[in-house]
């Protein structure tokens, strides 16, 4: 029984698992065996970077799972490229216990940027109650993408990076303490890149 115990609860596994889940009550399942696996792992004293870079895999998949459900019941396929970025411990892929949700959305640029902006919002708002369900708090500062502040097109980001770093008051040295770190988890990666040109260029 414990090896088969075992067997079922390791990272390929759950991964997998997350791949043919098609209900939050099956990534719930799978969120709470990679708490049993991570409760193994630190009993075995193993590396804390593989365990947290363990977890971040399945926290990923999880989310991008989340992401899928999302556009599912949406019924309609995102109107522009996007990229779904998680942020802080997570966007440096340093989580292990489970946290509150730090999230945002970039997507492409657009002449109809509100009325996209308006289908990411509701995107948004779905795979962050879906990741609540699972396990990951609401963030108590809105530091999520459901917040129209972090849902923006590329441009709208790249002025908002510049603000903060060109105007660095005690507000935007804490947001950019925030936003700097941050990982695309599911979508077009090229639109992260860019941001993290715009970042290097303006420091």
């Amino acid at each position: 029984h414990d090896m088969i115990l075992i067997r079922e609860n390791n990272p390929s596994a759950l991964l997998r698992a997350i791949n043919r889940s098609f209900s939050v009550e099956k990534l719930v399942e799978v969120r709470q065996k990679t708490q049993l696996l991570l409760k193994r792992y630190l009993q075995q004293n193993l590396n804390i970077v593989f365990i947290a870079k363990v977890v971040s895999e399945i926290n990923d998949a999880l989310t991008t799972k989340a992401i899928e459900l999302a556009i599912e019941a949406i019924g309609q396929r995102p109107p522009v490229a996007f990229a779904w970025m998680a942020l802080g411990s997570q966007g440096r892929r340093e989580q292990v216990l489970l946290t509150d949700q730090d999230n945002a959305i970039v997507f492409e640029d657009t002449t109809h940027n509100n009325a996209v902006r308006t289908y990411f919002l509701t995107l948004a708002q779905k795979v962050t109650q879906t990741l609540h369900q699972i396990g990951f708090e609401y963030c108590p500062a809105d530091m999520m993408a459901s917040n129209k502040r972090w849902c923006l097109s590329v441009s709208e980001w790249e002025e908002q990076y510049k603000k903060w770093i060109f105007a660095p008051t005690d507000q935007n040295i804490l947001l950019c303490s925030i936003f700097f770190d941050f990982q695309t988890v599911c979508g077009e990666t090229t639109l992260s890149d860019q941001l993290m040109q715009t970042i290097h260029q303006s420091t």
